[in-house]
């Protein structure tokens, strides 16, 4: 009997999943998807700020699809190309959110090597002694002459807190110079950045510049607005080493555009991931919220970085050298500082 049971229970069980999965599939349909759809259409024209820059055709993407688009659609069918639609601007910071989804564009880093293993880092180089300083953490890691200032800054949403005592600690014990790795981070906030950054330049300078749209032309913005860091805390002359990969994004682009200016600082590894434009959200008649780009940012001579900042020398994890219990990236910024000391 309890063989019977447990038998009809499964044919239960899998008869209300199929139930389930084919009224969400057949039934949950669009009353309004040709709304939805022009407005989707006419945000991006009028709002999304990189039209230009990336060379895209809005108008021919949003003709491909308007046929397919009918009131009364399968909403899985609707979400689908508006995802499809969405993925052609090549855009990490735009967004489609549904109940049952995210649209994303995620191919800014899937497609280029990871260049990152923390499992590497913390049990060859961090070990279980190192400090954890709000989102920092760091260590002075070689030994007696050899010695340089290792920190770890893995989201720039975590807090940022006693930069001054990771350079007091360098300092003090003679480190060489400072090896800041953001590999793997994926932004936060651009104010933690723009500190971050303040603790190391020498002097005041143009931390980067952004465009605001200003109109529903594809080229139509503000006058350039220019945001400058100024030097903050214990100052810090010897070299530095900035780690980075395609998984940087956003306030790290930021980041690394804003060392970049400072005479002492190396960029290694690979170009960041982009991300420059400032995203906001959109919430579409259905209650789906879009969120799209709609800045601009450059270096202080103008460059726009929202495809990637060019690293100063390109480098890849070498998996010979993790199967050694060494970080290529790592070992490489030892020798810039060497070779700067």
């Amino acid at each position: 009997m309890r063989k019977i049971t447990i038998f009809l229970g499964l044919i239960i069980a899998v008869v209300l999943s199929t139930s389930c999965e084919k009224v969400f599939m057949d039934k949950e349909i669009s009353a309004d998807a040709v709304n939805n759809f022009n407005t989707l259409a006419d945000v991006i024209d009028k709002k999304y700020s990189y039209l230009v820059l990336k060379d895209i055709d809005w108008n021919s993407i949003v003709n491909t699809y308007r046929d397919s688009i009918h009131n009364g659609m399968n909403i899985l069918e609707e979400f689908r190309i508006y995802d499809e639609m969405l993925y052609k601007l090549r855009d990490g910071h735009v967004n489609l959110y549904s109940g049952f989804d995210v649209g994303r564009n995620w191919e800014w880093y899937l497609n280029s090597p990871s260049n990152f293993d923390w499992n590497l880092i913390e049990r060859e180089y961090l070990g279980d002694d190192y400090y954890i300083s709000g989102g920092l953490k760091h260590k002075v890691i070689g030994e007696e002459d050899d010695k340089y200032s290792y920190v770890y800054y893995g989201s720039f949403s975590s807090g940022l807190s006693y930069i001054d005592f990771v350079k007091i600690l360098g300092i003090k014990s003679k480190s060489k110079g400072i090896i800041i790795d953001v590999r793997n981070n994926g932004g936060g906030y651009l104010s933690n950045a723009e500190d971050f950054a303040s603790h190391f330049v020498e002097k005041k300078r143009v931390g980067y510049k952004e465009l605001l749209k200003s109109g529903p032309a594809h080229d139509q913005f503000s006058d350039t607005l220019t945001t400058y860091i100024e030097p903050l805390g214990e100052k810090w002359t010897k070299p530095i080493v900035v780690l980075t990969n395609r998984k940087c994004f956003s306030s790290t682009s930021f980041f690394t555009t804003m060392m970049k200016e400072l005479p002492n600082v190396t960029v290694l590894g690979d170009s960041t991931g982009g991300g420059a434009g400032l995203p906001v959200d959109y919430t579409l008649p259905n209650g789906w919220i879009m969120r799209y780009s709609t800045t601009r940012a450059m270096d202080a001579r103008g460059v726009d970085f929202e495809l990637g900042v060019e690293a100063d020398e390109y480098l890849n994890l070498d998996s010979k050298d993790v199967i050694n219990g060494k970080d290529t990236l790592i070992e490489r910024a030892k020798e810039i500082i060497d070779g700067e000391t």
